[in-house]
């Protein structure tokens, strides 16, 4: 009896020996992954590598390899060159390697405005152009002269459409 209880004992060890290494490494690693959220302010894809501004972390340089999954706006398998500075993004990394896992990006936000002004340079090889106004708004300014508000400003605070001073 004793030397089945022995052989019992053994196959009740092997098996509980067998079903901790058919475990993945993974499953019994502590979770190290992290989500970020911010800008992208450098993309080098020499070395597969974008940095983001976030507001909590501050800079972080992430590793974007071919397990990466990229998605920006309506392109689903986008890759690290359809990625842009200014883009917003979330990403998903592990903080042990600093390899993003998922990287969620949309385009940055473009603000338009209006210029008037004179051109005063042109820069092809910088993509630039150089406007100066022809005189500074002044709405600021006449606000606090005009006893009116719908009294049209001229550009001299002291002076409106009507010809009257203040």
């Amino acid at each position: 009896m004793f030397k089945h209880r022995s052989i019992l004992a053994a196959i009740i060890l092997s098996v509980m020996t067998l079903a901790v290494l058919a475990v993945p490494v993974g499953a019994l690693a502590k979770k190290n992954h992290a989500e970020a959220k911010g800008v992208i302010t450098a993309i080098d894809t020499s070395l597969s590598t974008i940095t983001i501004s976030t507001k909590k972390a501050g800079s972080l340089t992430l590793t974007v390899d071919a397990n990466t999954k990229i998605r920006k706006q309506h392109i689903k398998n986008a890759t690290i060159n359809d990625l842009a500075a200014h883009d917003q993004v979330e990403v998903k990394y592990d903080t042990t390697t600093n390899v993003a896992k998922r990287i969620e990006a949309k385009p940055a936000k473009v603000k338009m405005g209006n210029v008037a002004g004179l051109i005063t340079a042109i820069d092809l090889s910088a993509s630039s152009v150089t406007i100066t106004p022809k005189r500074a708004p002044c709405h600021s300014l006449c606000r606090c002269f005009h006893q009116n508000p719908s009294e049209r400003c001229t550009g001299n605070p002291r002076r409106f459409a009507n010809g009257r001073s203040r």
